[in-house]
């Protein structure tokens, strides 16, 4: 990104209204993956489980700690696809969706044929998570998958509000904080397609 870009990116990101932060996530969520894929290397933080909600069918989980681990992004082939092709994942590819309404993700690489990482980009510090994207992945040859949600710094903590399903103890906590078990009331929820094994807040800003 530009000098002259790059500023008035975080000029939009620091304004309080709603248009000028629709249009720092719009140009974050185009320019993202150039980045993203260029051998860099990011601050990574783990996220944790929250209470379920009501009707216990999702858990917030949440940004936790200030100390991140350092993540290495590597190179990958780049493919973009429809939403409607038919593939298997290949580890080593990155896979780009041409719609811009593909469902909860921005981004897949696959670290092997059977296990992922999705990528979700956004400047905004709350996100949801559709299930659809996890059936979507398992008809492409997915049985496990690790979560990024993709911001600037600027956004120093994230909640994601995930499937109940999701196991709350798949992310150590900081010591600090006690492990809750879980709940034995909740509901029987559907096991998801794919499992989770991975939940974490990247921070990124596009250069």
């Amino acid at each position: 990104m530009a000098k002259t870009e790059n500023f008035l990116f975080t000029k939009l990101l620091s304004m309080k209204d709603v248009p000028a932060r629709v249009l720092a996530g719009y140009y974050y969520d185009q320019n993202f993956h150039d980045s993203f894929c260029d051998k860099r290397n990011f601050n990574c933080y783990r996220l944790s489980p929250r209470n379920l909600n009501s009707a216990g069918t999702t858990r917030s989980w949440c940004t936790v700690g200030s100390h991140p681990v350092i993540f290495t992004m590597r190179s990958y082939n780049i493919r973009i696809f429809n939403t409607k092709d038919k593939f298997k994942f290949e580890a080593g590819w990155y896979y780009k969706p041409r719609s811009k309404t593909f469902p909860t993700f921005d981004a897949i690489f696959a670290v092997t044929d059977k296990h992922v990482v999705t990528v979700q980009a956004s400047v905004t510090d709350e996100h949801s998570f559709k299930e659809s994207g996890m059936d979507w992945l398992a008809s492409h040859g997915a049985e496990t998958m690790e979560y990024i949600y993709l911001s600037p710094p600027q956004i120093s903590s994230v909640t994601i509000l995930f499937p109940a399903s999701t196991p709350p103890t798949i992310i150590p906590v900081d010591t600090s904080l006690k492990r809750k078990k879980q709940d034995s009331s909740s509901p029987t929820v559907k096991e998801p397609a794919v499992k989770i094994v991975g939940i974490y807040h990247v921070h990124m800003l596009i250069e």
